[in-house]
């Protein structure tokens, strides 16, 4: 009897172990890469965009041979816009899916959430979307891909003095990102010998009235308004504008395309506004391939993503996972998106351009290089 019952085991503890080598061999024939965003929530558009950059890059790269033979896996998860799910993402991803690198960060506030457990965890993260601000928290395991927010607000300086403006306010989101607008307005104002009129903040994403804002850049006396908000948001300040006679020249950043691409606003609020873009892809090589797996135009995050992707294939081709970040601060790469080298962890160029919406369409007023 006890070898009838012995037998049986034997066979299901030999189905096991086998099952287990089975398991594990196809887990050492994939390198786990981690993806940590915003696919849904106020981000969500961004952090999509960058799944398919992602998606793009690894498709390249498996499709090549993946990295040192082995093909490239991406494990997903979504902060859904919230700092504190973006925690326990990442701690799923290091801990429970042992990836060894890691790309996201869809906010600032996502981002400065991981950050530091990227340093604790000494794993590499690579944030695809977020600009450098003096708010954000970059550390030897962190890598920028955007320049210095507050130099890309520079490239609105030759419009400001054209235009003869001397009196701006700004309406923006309480963060890291808003503050480094509100510098580099206050540095053009310095230089030109302008006022920052009104410095008004507000803490909500989406869903806000606007009108008492509206109300208090016409009485700051301001010529100028510069607008860090949602489409939606933004669309509901201009409608405000015109409730309240506001007449000023209104000012953004790349939230502006994202508005003209949303069919359910009212394009004609945007009339004459004035932003700078810096989410339109350079490279016409990456914009044609992205356009024929998706059948749409890129914006940064996604060619910033794709690169993020193919920055660390490289790495990893070249050396192990946990010199990633000796790596990426020490080479220059090239992409089908240019040439670029990290200085202090963050990217040491970027494309800027000043745009202006007309009845005929977008007009590019100026086209920067930020360093």
């Amino acid at each position: 009897m006890p070898r009838e019952i012995c037998f049986p085991m034997r066979v299901a503890i030999i189905i096991l172990l086998l099952f287990i080598l089975s398991c594990t061999s196809q887990t050492a024939d994939t390198v786990k890469i981690g993806a940590l965003l915003s696919l849904s929530g106020p981000a969500a558009s961004y952090g999509q965009e960058s799944q398919k950059g992602i998606d793009l890059a690894v498709e390249e790269i498996n499709t090549k041979g993946g990295i040192n033979g082995k093909q490239v896996e991406i494990i997903y998860e979504d902060d859904a816009t919230d700092s504190k799910k973006a925690v326990t993402a990442f701690n799923k991803l290091v801990e429970v899916d042992n990836v060894v690198a890691l790309i996201g960060g869809t906010w600032d506030f996502n981002y400065n959430a991981i950050a530091p457990l990227a340093e604790e965890k000494q794993i590499t993260l690579i944030t695809p979307q977020n600009v450098k601000t003096d708010g954000l928290t970059i550390n030897d395991y962190t890598f920028l891909m955007r320049p210095e927010m507050r130099k890309i607000v520079w490239t609105l300086e030759n419009h400001i003095k054209q235009k003869n403006i001397k009196r701006i306010a700004i309406v923006h989101y309480t963060s890291p990102f808003g503050e480094a607008i509100l510098q580099g307005l206050t540095d053009i104002m310095n230089r030109t010998n302008g006022t920052i009129v009104l410095d008004q903040t507000y803490t909500q994403l989406g869903g806000n009235d606007f009108l008492t804002e509206a109300a208090k850049v016409k009485q700051s006396g301001a010529e100028a308004v510069f607008l860090d908000m949602l489409d939606t948001d933004l669309a509901t300040f201009l409608k405000r504008a015109k409730e309240t006679e506001l007449d000023v020249q209104f000012i953004s950043h790349g939230i502006v395309t994202t508005a003209l691409n949303n069919m359910e606003l009212d394009h004609n609020l945007f009339q004459n506004m004035v932003y700078f873009d810096y989410d339109t892809p350079a490279s016409q090589e990456f914009t044609k391939k992205y356009r024929a797996k998706y059948n749409k135009t890129p914006n940064y995050s996604a060619s910033g993503a794709y690169d993020s992707m193919m920055i660390l294939a490289e790495a990893l081709n070249s050396t192990s996972p946990e010199n990633i970040n000796e790596y990426l601060a020490a080479h220059k790469f090239s992409t089908i998106n240019g040439e670029f080298t990290f200085k202090n962890n963050v990217i040491d160029t970027g494309e800027v351009f000043v745009q202006q919406v007309t009845p005929e369409g977008v007009e590019t007023l100026e086209r920067i290089i930020v360093h």
